[in-house]
């Protein structure tokens, strides 16, 4: 019985402490089990720790002479391949603008036909309006 006004003297110096404290975990206590309680706090405590362990600055290690050779001879093959795709894409443009220019010299040529086609029907044109349609 002395234990029990000992532990019960500990509580009520606890809750004078801090009463918010106390209310939160007796609340949580009637929400939860004890063993809930303590695997949520486990699964927030190493989700924590996961997080501040991802967002520490990672050490760097110094590379080796072979790596070092291995990223130059990567660059250079990503240099030849941009080198490459750059020429391609000229020459297609290149092409795109003989192919445009072709069309309009085409086009050019047809506008200069109808229009020739146009000024010889006119003068067709106006002999035959000189002689009026039947009706």
């Amino acid at each position: 019985m002395s234990s029990a006004i000992g532990k019960g003297r500990y509580a009520a110096s606890k809750l004078l402490q801090d009463p918010f404290d106390s209310m939160m975990n007796t609340c949580s206590r009637g929400l939860m089990s004890n063993g809930e309680n303590q695997d949520r706090e486990r699964y927030l405590r190493d989700r924590i720790a996961t997080i501040v362990q991802a967002h520490e600055p990672a050490r760097r290690k110094h590379p080796t002479n072979e790596e070092i050779q291995i990223l130059r001879r990567a660059v250079g093959r990503l240099d030849q391949l941009i080198a490459d795709a750059a020429a391609d894409e000229e020459a297609r443009c290149r092409r795109a603008k003989e192919e445009e220019a072709q069309a309009l010299r085409i086009a050019a040529a047809r506008l200069d036909q109808l229009l020739t086609d146009i000024a010889t029907k006119e003068t067709a044109l106006e002999l035959k309006l000189r002689h009026p349609r039947k009706k």
